[in-house]
């Protein structure tokens, strides 16, 4: 039997699960890691999800945008951004211009596969 590979939207629920007792050991408070939820799907008739996607727009939803932030500036960075891919996936054209953007303006930025991939970011990063 073929086990199935976890969801971007399971990895990145590993990811906050592994925050909620970590964030102890660090001294940093849960709400340092969090969900920018840009990708988040839209239930319903597309005719209603398009209303509900403009109106999510014109209060202030990007594109591109990656699916965590880690708000602890660190060295010479400002905070980690965090997007969460499962193979084969890769970041679109649009997310690859906010990461160089991003990155451009000194953030750290990880394309992880993996929850551990995620994880281990985040402990590098705050190495």
């Amino acid at each position: 039997m073929r086990r199935l590979k976890p969801s971007e939207h399971q990895e990145q629920a590993a990811v906050i699960s592994f925050w909620r007792l970590a964030c102890k050991g660090y001294g940093l408070p849960e709400c340092s890691l969090f969900a920018i939820p840009n990708g988040a799907h839209l239930a319903g008739d597309s005719r209603l999800r398009a209303i509900k996607m403009a109106n999510l727009k014109k209060a202030g939803l990007r594109v591109g945008i990656p699916d965590l932030f880690l708000a602890v500036p660190k060295h010479v960075f400002p905070g980690l951004f965090i997007e969460i891919k499962v193979e084969p996936n890769k970041p679109s054209a649009e997310q690859a211009k906010v990461i160089a953007n991003l990155r451009g303006a000194s953030y750290t930025v990880r394309v992880c596969y993996s929850a551990d991939e995620a994880i281990q970011a985040i402990k590098n990063y705050l190495k």
